[in-house]
């Protein structure tokens, strides 16, 4: 049995969603522009939406088609596990913005490199759905490598942001830049647990 084609679309959606999400959180962080921050929180109920309509769809396919055949239930089971780790980064990408309202010293903000970090995971967002649709264990493969760059790059701002904190100096904004990386290493491994399920 092909898998349900509303499941599909709304993984699409959401995955479109949290791309959008990701964007303007790194567009807020580069301006402080409150517009992007605006369009960060505004979409995190309807991601959360989209996400429990893809579970309720995934658990009621499973319930009503007992007899699907054991590879339909592995890519169901693997949509469920993807929109929830979706939702996971949405979640983070929330608390990043809202990290920025106790960022005191934002020109110290802006001397590191998130950039690099959040372009890796805009890539790998986007190989998400051509690795489902073409089965492509490359992709998927390439998925789960993203989160060791971003584990190297959190490294080095982590190394930096310990250095700095030993100077006793913009401690506030030092323990919140901290906090702004480790949401995004932690978006590494939601992509880890997405590969994972692609896989």
């Amino acid at each position: 049995m092909e898998l349900d084609s509303k499941i599909r679309e709304e993984l699409h959606f959401l995955i479109m969603e949290v791309m959008g999400q990701i964007g303007a959180t790194g567009n807020y962080l580069s301006s402080f522009d409150q517009s992007f921050c605006r369009q960060v929180l505004k979409k995190e109920d309807y991601i959360d939406n989209l996400r429990t309509n893809i579970e309720n769809q995934c658990f009621s396919l499973l319930i009503t088609h007992p007899d699907l055949e054991q590879q339909t239930v592995n890519r169901v089971r693997g949509i469920h596990t993807i929109s929830t780790n979706l939702k996971h980064i949405s979640s983070f990408a929330v608390n990043i913005v809202r990290q920025v309202e106790f960022l005191f010293d934002r020109t110290l903000w802006l001397s590191f490199d998130a950039a690099s970090m959040l372009a890796i995971i805009e890539n790998c967002l986007e190989q998400i759905a051509p690795a489902l649709e073409n089965s492509d264990m490359g992709q998927a493969l390439d998925l789960c490598h993203c989160e060791f760059e971003i584990d190297r790059l959190y490294l080095v701002n982590f190394n930096r942001i310990m250095a700095d904190l030993r100077k006793g100096s913009s401690i506030e904004s030092y323990i919140t830049i901290l906090f702004i990386f480790r949401y995004l290493e932690r978006i590494g491994d939601a992509l880890l647990n997405i590969g994972e399920a692609t896989l």
